[in-house]
């Protein structure tokens, strides 16, 4: 009685379109702190979460410039992870370039050899603005309710989170993989079918920029879309492997998962559910194969809650928010932009007006935390490439999966028990 009150009142004060607006108020409030904190210790906070190693301050935009680079020598001969995709676009950027460039014998990270180009620049430049068209674009119908000037607010606040501004950072093509995926999840209720088609395909293009998107096709065989989920299964097969005719071939395929296979292996430090608990249990980072498991048992789970979430439509932020958390379970040298991901679940958890429970502002919380760009400094007595914003960011995500988990699964045995009282009802 005591919580229906609590949330009756909390409700009052805070509903769902004001949370939103706090929201992306304190996202923008960290970041005016986080300047305001440079300014006083200049260059520390900012090299601590948009520069990939605090230490190397000349590596901007790199995986733009060496991925292109790359890409003009033969991408999946220098153990290059990217789709086949990603590199025919890359190899149309580097196809502006002169090719006496590429005379000289390739090296590792090469790019520094190209960005210095006008035209490279130029490309980057039109890297960026074509996706924040279609980010600016895409995010006019998850906040479709809303006045211009709040459009503009919230749309700022997203850009300016941490995962969008690293992957900015970095060159990271993952921005069009995310946005590609947000186009799926507006188009996937869309009383029009060409559109709802439109929408598998942008899944298919979001899977084959990044590949582990695709399994945001699980929410298609969740709903009992057989058909479209096939057709979207051929338009990802199309994007993914038809590219490799530029490459290679089935040779090519071998190539690019034995280079997959080589980066997994390697040192760890990004976002990811193993990293986060190695921090707190050994002080570093690193491979350790019981966390590894346990953080791929942990991205079952969330996979499998995908099956058990309710079908009313203010559930449908819980389908983006396990399969995007289930990310960091299945992938674990995550850069800070695999955040970006969350944006999504994130916008549709304010899209349906509804009575917020205790833990949905608990849901709210950790999802503005892992979005906020907090300068909190660097851990130089531990370790070099992990920051608490790291910690902070890894940490929000291992709670916010265990509350998603029990609540998933305490609403399906709850659901299950009232339709068992009925059937017994009815008979």
């Amino acid at each position: 009685m005591k919580t229906r009150r609590l949330e009756d009142k909390l409700n009052l004060i805070m509903p769902a379109k004001r949370l939103q607006l706090l929201s992306a108020f304190f996202i923008l409030a960290a970041l005016v702190v986080f300047a305001v904190v440079s300014i006083v210790n200049p260059g520390d906070q900012f090299s601590n979460i948009f520069f990939w190693r605090p230490d190397d301050r000349a590596d901007t935009f790199m995986d733009f410039y060496n991925s292109v680079y790359d890409t003009m020598y033969g991408p999946y001969e220098h153990d290059v992870i990217y789709p086949p995709l990603c590199c025919l676009i890359f190899k149309l950027i580097g196809s502006f370039l002169p090719q006496s460039t590429y005379v000289k014998e390739w090296v590792a990270r090469g790019g520094f050899r190209i960005r210095s180009f006008q035209e490279i620049q130029f490309s980057l430049l039109m890297f960026f603005a074509i996706f924040i068209i279609l980010f600016v674009g895409c995010m006019q119908k998850p906040l479709n309710k809303r006045g211009y000037f709040e459009k503009m607010f919230i749309t700022l606040a997203m850009f300016l989170s941490t995962p969008v501004m690293f992957a900015l950072e970095r060159g990271n093509i993952i921005i069009y993989s995310f946005v590609f995926l947000l186009m799926y999840f507006i188009c996937y209720d869309d009383n029009r079918p060409w559109l709802r088609e439109v929408g598998y395909i942008c899944l298919a293009l979001s899977a084959a920029i990044k590949l582990y998107p695709a399994i945001f096709g699980l929410i298609l065989i969740r709903d009992k879309r057989i058909k479209e989920a096939i057709r979207t299964v051929i338009y990802g097969i199309v994007f993914t492997v038809g590219p490799f005719v530029f490459f290679g071939g089935i040779k090519a395929i071998q190539q690019m998962l034995s280079a997959i296979g080589k980066f997994k292996a390697t040192e760890n430090y990004g976002i990811s559910f193993s990293n986060g608990v190695s921090f707190v249990l050994f002080g570093s980072t690193g491979y350790h194969r019981v966390l590894s498991i346990g953080g791929m048992i942990v991205a079952a789970c969330l996979i499998a809650a995908v099956f058990m979430v309710g079908k009313k439509p203010e559930n449908r932020w819980k389908l983006a928010a396990a399969l995007s958390l289930s990310m960091l379970g299945l992938v674990e040298n995550c850069g800070k932009y695999m955040i970006a991901f969350m944006i999504i679940p994130w916008l549709y958890f304010f899209f349906t007006e509804r009575r917020l429970k205790i833990i949905d502002y608990v849901y709210a919380i950790l999802m503005t935390v892992m979005l906020a760009p907090f300068p909190a400094g660097i851990f130089n007595d531990v370790r070099v490439y992990y920051d608490r914003n790291t910690m902070i960011i890894c940490w929000s995500a291992i709670i916010m999966s265990v509350l998603l988990l029990a609540d998933v699964l305490t609403e399906f045995v709850r659901n299950h028990k009232k339709e068992v009282k009925q059937e017994v009802s009815a008979s």
